[in-house]
Protein backbone atom coordinates (compact mmCIF):
# COMPACT_ATOMS: atom_id res chain seq x y z
CA UNK A 1 0.00 0.00 0.00
CA UNK A 2 1.40 3.43 -0.94
CA UNK A 3 2.10 6.22 1.57
CA UNK A 4 -0.64 8.28 -0.02
CA UNK A 5 -3.20 5.56 0.60
CA UNK A 6 -2.04 5.03 4.18
CA UNK A 7 -2.45 8.76 4.85
CA UNK A 8 -5.95 8.74 3.47
CA UNK A 9 -6.98 5.77 5.57
CA UNK A 10 -5.35 7.42 8.60
CA UNK A 11 -7.45 10.49 7.83
CA UNK A 12 -10.64 8.52 8.31
CA UNK A 13 -9.34 7.11 11.57
CA UNK A 14 -8.51 10.62 12.80
CA UNK A 15 -11.98 11.91 12.10
CA UNK A 16 -13.54 8.94 13.89
CA UNK A 17 -11.34 9.67 16.92
CA UNK A 18 -12.53 13.26 16.94
CA UNK A 19 -16.17 12.27 16.81
CA UNK A 20 -15.60 9.73 19.60
CA UNK A 21 -13.98 12.44 21.69
CA UNK A 22 -17.03 14.65 21.27
CA UNK A 23 -19.39 11.82 22.23
CA UNK A 24 -17.26 11.08 25.32
CA UNK A 25 -17.64 14.70 26.38
CA UNK A 26 -21.40 14.36 26.22
CA UNK A 27 -21.30 11.30 28.46
CA UNK A 28 -19.13 13.00 31.05
CA UNK A 29 -21.33 16.07 31.04
CA UNK A 30 -24.48 14.03 31.49
CA UNK A 31 -22.98 12.02 34.33
CA UNK A 32 -22.92 14.92 36.77
CA UNK A 33 -23.59 18.37 35.32
CA UNK A 34 -23.39 20.08 38.71
CA UNK A 35 -19.76 19.30 39.23
CA UNK A 36 -17.30 21.97 38.16
CA UNK A 37 -14.66 19.29 37.53
CA UNK A 38 -16.82 17.50 34.96
CA UNK A 39 -17.63 20.73 33.16
CA UNK A 40 -13.96 21.71 33.00
CA UNK A 41 -13.13 18.25 31.69
CA UNK A 42 -15.76 18.58 28.95
CA UNK A 43 -14.42 22.00 27.96
CA UNK A 44 -10.86 20.61 27.81
CA UNK A 45 -11.91 17.68 25.63
CA UNK A 46 -13.81 19.91 23.24
CA UNK A 47 -10.92 22.36 23.00
CA UNK A 48 -8.60 19.43 22.24
CA UNK A 49 -11.04 18.13 19.62
CA UNK A 50 -11.29 21.57 18.03
CA UNK A 51 -7.50 21.85 17.85
CA UNK A 52 -7.17 18.39 16.29
CA UNK A 53 -9.91 19.16 13.78
CA UNK A 54 -8.14 22.38 12.79
CA UNK A 55 -4.79 20.59 12.45
CA UNK A 56 -6.40 17.84 10.43
CA UNK A 57 -8.12 20.31 8.09
CA UNK A 58 -4.90 22.24 7.57
CA UNK A 59 -2.84 19.07 7.11
CA UNK A 60 -5.21 17.68 4.49
CA UNK A 61 -5.66 21.02 2.77
CA UNK A 62 -9.44 20.84 3.10
CA UNK A 63 -11.23 24.04 2.13
CA UNK A 64 -14.24 24.74 4.33
CA UNK A 65 -17.35 26.53 3.06
CA UNK A 66 -18.12 29.75 4.92
CA UNK A 67 -20.95 28.23 6.96
CA UNK A 68 -18.77 25.30 8.13
CA UNK A 69 -15.88 27.64 8.86
CA UNK A 70 -18.31 29.79 10.84
CA UNK A 71 -19.27 26.81 13.01
CA UNK A 72 -15.62 26.16 13.82
CA UNK A 73 -15.08 29.80 14.80
CA UNK A 74 -18.29 29.84 16.81
CA UNK A 75 -17.24 26.67 18.68
CA UNK A 76 -14.05 28.41 19.80
CA UNK A 77 -15.98 31.46 20.98
CA UNK A 78 -18.50 29.30 22.87
CA UNK A 79 -15.76 27.34 24.64
CA UNK A 80 -14.06 30.58 25.65
CA UNK A 81 -17.38 31.82 27.04
CA UNK A 82 -17.86 28.51 28.86
CA UNK A 83 -14.54 28.98 30.67
CA UNK A 84 -15.54 32.48 31.70
CA UNK A 85 -18.92 31.29 32.97
CA UNK A 86 -17.44 28.40 34.94
CA UNK A 87 -14.99 30.74 36.64
CA UNK A 88 -17.96 32.89 37.62
CA UNK A 89 -19.79 29.81 38.93
CA UNK A 90 -22.51 30.12 36.25
CA UNK A 91 -22.84 26.38 35.53
CA UNK A 92 -26.12 26.54 33.60
CA UNK A 93 -24.64 29.07 31.17
CA UNK A 94 -21.50 26.89 31.00
CA UNK A 95 -23.53 23.81 30.09
CA UNK A 96 -25.41 25.74 27.41
CA UNK A 97 -22.16 26.94 25.82
CA UNK A 98 -20.70 23.42 25.92
CA UNK A 99 -23.79 21.94 24.24
CA UNK A 100 -23.77 24.57 21.51
CA UNK A 101 -20.00 24.13 20.99
CA UNK A 102 -20.47 20.36 20.67
CA UNK A 103 -23.15 20.93 18.05
CA UNK A 104 -20.87 23.24 16.07
CA UNK A 105 -17.93 20.81 16.21
CA UNK A 106 -20.17 17.90 15.21
CA UNK A 107 -21.26 19.82 12.10
CA UNK A 108 -17.62 20.48 11.18
CA UNK A 109 -16.54 16.88 11.91
CA UNK A 110 -19.40 15.47 9.81
CA UNK A 111 -18.43 17.71 6.91
CA UNK A 112 -14.77 16.64 7.15
CA UNK A 113 -15.84 12.98 7.29
CA UNK A 114 -17.84 13.40 4.11
CA UNK A 115 -14.89 15.07 2.40
CA UNK A 116 -12.51 12.29 3.41
CA UNK A 117 -14.96 9.58 2.34
CA UNK A 118 -15.30 11.26 -1.05
CA UNK A 119 -11.53 11.55 -1.33
CA UNK A 120 -11.08 7.88 -0.49
CA UNK A 121 -13.87 6.92 -2.88
CA UNK A 122 -12.13 8.80 -5.68
CA UNK A 123 -8.83 7.20 -4.71
CA UNK A 124 -10.34 3.70 -4.79
CA UNK A 125 -12.05 4.44 -8.08
CA UNK A 126 -8.79 5.73 -9.53
CA UNK A 127 -6.88 2.65 -8.38
CA UNK A 128 -9.64 0.38 -9.68
CA UNK A 129 -9.57 2.16 -13.04
CA UNK A 130 -5.80 1.69 -13.27
CA UNK A 131 -6.16 -2.00 -12.40
CA UNK A 132 -8.90 -2.46 -14.98
CA UNK A 133 -6.83 -0.76 -17.67
CA UNK A 134 -3.89 -3.06 -16.92
CA UNK A 135 -6.26 -6.05 -17.03
CA UNK A 136 -7.62 -4.94 -20.42
CA UNK A 137 -4.07 -4.63 -21.78
CA UNK A 138 -3.19 -8.06 -20.37
CA UNK A 139 -6.26 -9.62 -21.94
CA UNK A 140 -5.39 -7.98 -25.26
CA UNK A 141 -1.89 -9.48 -25.14
CA UNK A 142 -3.43 -12.90 -24.49
CA UNK A 143 -5.78 -12.48 -27.42
CA UNK A 144 -2.90 -11.46 -29.70
CA UNK A 145 -0.91 -14.54 -28.66
CA UNK A 146 -3.92 -16.78 -29.22
CA UNK A 147 -4.40 -15.25 -32.66
CA UNK A 148 -0.72 -15.88 -33.46
CA UNK A 149 -1.14 -19.49 -32.33
CA UNK A 150 -4.14 -19.94 -34.62
CA UNK A 151 -2.19 -18.54 -37.59
CA UNK A 152 0.75 -20.82 -36.82
CA UNK A 153 -1.52 -23.87 -36.70
CA UNK A 154 -3.05 -22.90 -40.04
CA UNK A 155 0.43 -22.54 -41.57
CA UNK A 156 1.16 -26.10 -40.46
CA UNK A 157 -1.94 -27.29 -42.27
CA UNK A 158 -3.98 -27.82 -39.12
CA UNK A 159 -7.67 -26.97 -39.46
CA UNK A 160 -8.85 -24.55 -36.79
CA UNK A 161 -12.57 -24.51 -36.05
CA UNK A 162 -14.35 -21.29 -37.06
CA UNK A 163 -15.82 -21.05 -33.55
CA UNK A 164 -12.31 -20.39 -32.22
CA UNK A 165 -11.60 -17.54 -34.65
CA UNK A 166 -15.06 -16.09 -33.96
CA UNK A 167 -14.42 -16.24 -30.21
CA UNK A 168 -11.16 -14.32 -30.71
CA UNK A 169 -13.04 -11.64 -32.67
CA UNK A 170 -15.72 -11.49 -29.95
CA UNK A 171 -13.09 -11.06 -27.22
CA UNK A 172 -11.41 -8.25 -29.17
CA UNK A 173 -14.74 -6.46 -29.55
CA UNK A 174 -15.52 -6.86 -25.83
CA UNK A 175 -12.12 -5.42 -24.87
CA UNK A 176 -12.63 -2.41 -27.16
CA UNK A 177 -16.01 -1.79 -25.55
CA UNK A 178 -14.54 -2.25 -22.05
CA UNK A 179 -11.84 0.35 -22.74
CA UNK A 180 -14.46 2.78 -24.02
CA UNK A 181 -16.58 2.30 -20.88
CA UNK A 182 -13.52 2.74 -18.67
CA UNK A 183 -12.71 6.06 -20.33
CA UNK A 184 -16.27 7.15 -19.48
CA UNK A 185 -15.68 6.18 -15.84
CA UNK A 186 -18.19 3.31 -15.88
CA UNK A 187 -16.17 1.05 -13.61
CA UNK A 188 -18.76 -1.63 -12.79
CA UNK A 189 -19.73 -2.16 -16.42
CA UNK A 190 -16.06 -2.35 -17.41
CA UNK A 191 -15.39 -4.99 -14.75
CA UNK A 192 -18.38 -7.01 -15.97
CA UNK A 193 -17.09 -7.00 -19.56
CA UNK A 194 -13.63 -8.03 -18.36
CA UNK A 195 -15.21 -11.02 -16.66
CA UNK A 196 -16.85 -11.96 -19.95
CA UNK A 197 -13.53 -11.52 -21.77
CA UNK A 198 -11.79 -13.76 -19.23
CA UNK A 199 -14.41 -16.47 -19.75
CA UNK A 200 -14.02 -16.33 -23.54
CA UNK A 201 -10.21 -16.41 -23.35
CA UNK A 202 -10.31 -19.43 -21.04
CA UNK A 203 -12.63 -21.17 -23.51
CA UNK A 204 -10.33 -20.42 -26.46
CA UNK A 205 -7.29 -21.73 -24.57
CA UNK A 206 -9.19 -24.90 -23.70
CA UNK A 207 -10.23 -25.52 -27.31
CA UNK A 208 -6.74 -24.83 -28.68
CA UNK A 209 -5.24 -27.20 -26.11
CA UNK A 210 -7.65 -29.92 -27.23
CA UNK A 211 -6.76 -29.28 -30.86
CA UNK A 212 -3.02 -29.35 -30.20
CA UNK A 213 -3.29 -32.51 -28.08
CA UNK A 214 -5.28 -34.11 -30.88
CA UNK A 215 -2.63 -33.18 -33.45
CA UNK A 216 0.13 -34.49 -31.19
CA UNK A 217 -1.70 -37.78 -30.69
CA UNK A 218 -2.40 -38.13 -34.39
CA UNK A 219 1.27 -37.44 -35.13
CA UNK A 220 2.26 -40.09 -32.57
CA UNK A 221 -0.12 -42.60 -34.13
CA UNK A 222 1.15 -41.82 -37.63
CA UNK A 223 4.71 -42.27 -36.39
CA UNK A 224 3.84 -45.61 -34.79
CA UNK A 225 2.12 -46.84 -37.95
CA UNK A 226 5.03 -45.68 -40.09
CA UNK A 227 7.52 -47.47 -37.85
CA UNK A 228 5.76 -50.83 -38.23
CA UNK A 229 5.20 -50.42 -41.96
CA UNK A 230 8.88 -49.59 -42.49
CA UNK A 231 9.84 -52.58 -40.39
CA UNK A 232 7.60 -54.80 -42.51
CA UNK A 233 9.11 -53.45 -45.72
CA UNK A 234 12.65 -53.96 -44.45
CA UNK A 235 12.22 -57.58 -43.36
CA UNK A 236 10.16 -58.62 -46.41
CA UNK A 237 12.19 -56.83 -49.10
CA UNK A 238 13.27 -59.37 -51.79
CA UNK A 239 12.36 -62.15 -49.39
CA UNK A 240 11.61 -64.68 -52.16
CA UNK A 241 15.06 -64.23 -53.71
CA UNK A 242 16.66 -64.25 -50.27
CA UNK A 243 15.15 -67.55 -49.09
CA UNK A 244 15.77 -69.12 -52.50
CA UNK A 245 19.48 -68.92 -51.74
CA UNK A 246 19.08 -70.80 -48.44
CA UNK A 247 18.63 -74.43 -47.65
CA UNK A 248 15.16 -75.77 -46.91
CA UNK A 249 15.40 -75.76 -43.09
CA UNK A 250 17.18 -72.42 -42.98
CA UNK A 251 14.61 -70.84 -45.33
CA UNK A 252 11.67 -72.11 -43.26
CA UNK A 253 13.31 -70.83 -40.06
CA UNK A 254 13.92 -67.42 -41.60
CA UNK A 255 10.34 -67.17 -42.86
CA UNK A 256 9.03 -68.13 -39.41
CA UNK A 257 11.16 -65.41 -37.83
CA UNK A 258 9.81 -62.83 -40.28
CA UNK A 259 6.21 -63.90 -39.59
CA UNK A 260 6.80 -63.60 -35.82
CA UNK A 261 8.07 -60.05 -36.25
CA UNK A 262 5.12 -59.13 -38.44
CA UNK A 263 2.70 -60.64 -35.91
CA UNK A 264 4.39 -58.59 -33.19
CA UNK A 265 3.83 -55.40 -35.20
CA UNK A 266 0.24 -56.40 -35.92
CA UNK A 267 -0.44 -57.03 -32.21
CA UNK A 268 0.98 -53.64 -31.19
CA UNK A 269 -1.12 -51.86 -33.78
CA UNK A 270 -4.18 -53.77 -32.62
CA UNK A 271 -3.53 -52.58 -29.07
CA UNK A 272 -3.29 -49.00 -30.31
CA UNK A 273 -6.49 -49.46 -32.30
CA UNK A 274 -8.31 -50.77 -29.24
CA UNK A 275 -7.06 -47.80 -27.18
CA UNK A 276 -8.42 -45.32 -29.72
CA UNK A 277 -11.75 -47.12 -30.08
CA UNK A 278 -12.22 -47.08 -26.29
CA UNK A 279 -11.82 -43.29 -26.44
CA UNK A 280 -14.39 -43.11 -29.23
CA UNK A 281 -11.84 -42.15 -31.88
CA UNK A 282 -11.50 -43.39 -35.43
CA UNK A 283 -8.70 -45.83 -36.21
CA UNK A 284 -8.99 -46.09 -40.00
CA UNK A 285 -5.26 -45.63 -40.71
CA UNK A 286 -4.34 -48.27 -38.13
CA UNK A 287 -6.86 -50.72 -39.56
CA UNK A 288 -5.37 -50.21 -43.03
CA UNK A 289 -1.85 -50.79 -41.71
CA UNK A 290 -2.93 -53.97 -39.89
CA UNK A 291 -4.61 -55.23 -43.07
CA UNK A 292 -1.43 -54.54 -45.03
CA UNK A 293 0.71 -56.42 -42.51
CA UNK A 294 -1.74 -59.34 -42.42
CA UNK A 295 -1.60 -59.48 -46.20
CA UNK A 296 2.18 -59.67 -46.08
CA UNK A 297 2.00 -62.44 -43.48
CA UNK A 298 -0.33 -64.43 -45.77
CA UNK A 299 2.09 -63.91 -48.65
CA UNK A 300 5.06 -65.16 -46.63
CA UNK A 301 3.09 -68.15 -45.35
CA UNK A 302 2.43 -69.13 -48.97
CA UNK A 303 6.15 -68.90 -49.68
CA UNK A 304 6.78 -71.09 -46.64
CA UNK A 305 4.38 -73.74 -47.92
CA UNK A 306 6.47 -74.11 -51.07
CA UNK A 307 9.51 -75.00 -48.98
CA UNK A 308 7.49 -77.38 -46.82
CA UNK A 309 6.48 -79.58 -49.73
Amino acid sequence: MSTKNILKIASITMVLVLVTSILTSITLHAADSRQKTNLEKCIGQLESSKTRIEEFIEGRGIKLPEDIKGNLTKAGELLESARNFINEGKYNETRKCIQEAMGCLRIVANYVCRQVREEVREMVQERTAIGLKVAIQTHQKFINKLNDTVELLKEKGITVDEDITKAIDDANEILREALSLLEEGRINETAKLLGESKRIIAGIIGELNKLIRKEIEEARIAKEIGKHIRRMEEITRNIENEVAKKGREEAISHLKEVIDKLNESSNKLNQLKKYLEEKGKKAKEISEAITKIRGEIDHIEKIGKKFSK
